[in-house]
């Protein structure tokens, strides 16, 4: 994630529109991306967890 993120941000970065800041920062989005982590309680915590039932 952090090779990504770095990555990503590098080139972002040379593709700068003032318009696009939000209080003095850039913004970036990662759209339609699905990350998988580890089940752990560590992660649950702040992050919470997918739900694996089923709506019908």
């Amino acid at each position: 994630m952090q090779w990504l993120f770095q990555r990503t941000g590098e080139y972002w970065a040379n593709e700068r529109f003032a318009q696009d800041d939000w209080q003095g920062l850039q913004v970036f989005a990662i759209d339609g991306v699905v990350f998988r982590t580890p089940d752990t309680p560590e992660l649950r915590e702040p992050f919470g967890s997918a739900s694996n039932t089923t709506v019908k």
